[in-house]
Formats: C-alpha cells, structure tokens, sequence
C-alpha cells in the first residue's frame, strides 16, 4: 500500500508518531485494512459529500478501507 501524508499545521512537539498496532488496537481498527483519516472543521466549503461519495464507490468495487472523519463544525 502506497501512504500519502499532508502537513499542514501540526506541531511536530505536540503529535509524534507512535506504534500503529498500538494505535489500531486500542481505536478497535483492524491491522490489515487500510485507512483514510481526514481531519479538519467540517463545513460544507471542504465538500466532505464528495469523500464520502467516493469512498462509497471504492467500496462498491470491493476496495474495502475505513474511513474515519475527525472535526467538528
């Protein structure tokens, strides 16, 4: 699997990488499925429908991921 990760505006002194089994086991994800974490204030200008409706299609093609939205707004 190919990650892509986009910096923007986190402080590398509050938020550092830890262990991603860890992290999986204790958010209840699992290991092997891939996931999409999008964060950010959810608003309707970020067109978060358009995720949402792409990922709906990935999963129609058995593409099978989690997709977990983190915000508020």
């Amino acid at each position: 699997w190919r990650v892509h990760v986009t910096y923007q505006g986190i402080d590398p002194e509050v938020f550092q990488r830890g262990n991603r089994d860890e992290a999986r086991r204790q958010l209840g994800l699992a290991s092997s499925r891939p996931v999409l974490v999008w964060v950010g204030r959810m608003v309707d200008l970020k067109r978060l429908d358009l995720l949402i409706a792409a990922c709906a299609m990935l999963r129609d093609r058995r593409f099978d991921l989690e997709l977990c939205l983190v915000g508020g707004g």
